[in-house]
């Protein structure tokens, strides 16, 4: 089973290594239930090894951000991207979201393929009070906003349904539950 909960489908990870044309390399497949968060330095060692990588990115998303994945990938020489939760950013960064005019075109033909911005030097902070400095790049899209909008404006009715119905809301980070504490959004509740 998954780490995930998830009974109705057994869920593996893939680390892919691709050449720098996109084509595969090789991969290696971790079990559902393994945390890729403390796989992930063993995983980059023996395919570094085996592969002789060097100057490689890695690519990964937001589970596997941690101040001590990161340090360990630039110790090794390794570059990375890797996709950073924004629901905890301190409000200067916020603003700094916010500002369209901080923005670029990623392609200016075709505006549609939305912005970014770079934050050089910033500084991200870990559980253990490590830190590491690096860039964040935000991006912006329209059509992703208009879907972030649709699905959140779901949610809202949603908990306003439980909420007239009378539906005992406990603590929860993930799902509607979620909504009616979240201080971005708290004044939509009352």
């Amino acid at each position: 089973p998954s780490k995930e909960h998830r009974f109705d489908l057994p869920i593996v990870s893939i680390v892919l290594i691709i050449d720098q044309n996109g084509l595969p390399m090789d991969f290696e497949v971790l079990s559902g239930n393994t945390s890729e968060f403390r796989s992930m330095k063993g995983v980059i060692e023996r395919l570094k090894e085996k592969h002789k990588l060097q100057g490689a990115v890695v690519v990964a998303d937001r589970g596997l951000n941690s101040v001590k994945n990161l340090l360990m990938l630039r110790s090794s020489g390794m570059g990375y991207l890797v996709a950073q939760k924004v629901t905890q950013f301190p409000d200067a960064i916020y603003a700094k979201m916010f500002d369209q005019s901080r923005y670029s075109d990623i392609d200016p033909e075709h505006p549609e393929a939305g912005r970014y911005q770079v934050i050089p030097n910033w500084c991200k902070k870990g559980k253990d009070g490590e830190t590491i400095t690096c860039k964040l790049v935000l991006t912006y899209n329209e059509k992703r906003k208009r879907r972030d909008e649709a699905i959140l404006d779901l949610w809202v009715e949603i908990v306003k349904r439980k909420m007239q119905d009378g539906t005992k809301v406990g603590p929860r980070k993930t799902g509607w539950a979620a909504l009616r504490r979240n201080r971005r959004i708290s004044g939509i509740f009352g």
